[in-house]
């Protein structure tokens, strides 16, 4: 179930990466969905996720999350988001 959530907001924010793209979306509102990513993506079970493209995402979006993913930095203020959301992923998983 934890994924399911998880692949609906992927879903979502590449809808809103195609507006941003097109210069609908400030970068300003942007980027914190970019840092939502990153945090989710740095979880073991959803990190997994989305190594097997299990949702059918375009090639560009997966490209730009896929590069984001490589090469920032979790932002400070996100770290205690990571420690819980390991905490429930790694209760999800055990439940499988």
């Amino acid at each position: 179930m934890y994924l399911w959530y998880v692949a609906q907001w992927f879903t979502c924010y590449e809808g809103l990466y195609h507006l941003y793209k097109k210069g609908h979306i400030t970068p300003e509102t942007w980027r914190p969905k970019v840092d939502f990513m990153v945090v989710m993506l740095k979880q073991p079970l959803v990190e997994a996720w989305w190594a097997r493209r299990m949702a059918p995402f375009s090639s560009d979006y997966f490209d730009y999350i896929e590069e984001r993913r490589l090469t920032s930095e979790v932002p400070v203020e996100h770290k205690d988001v990571i420690r819980t959301l390991g905490n429930v992923s790694g209760a999800e998983e055990g439940n499988r």
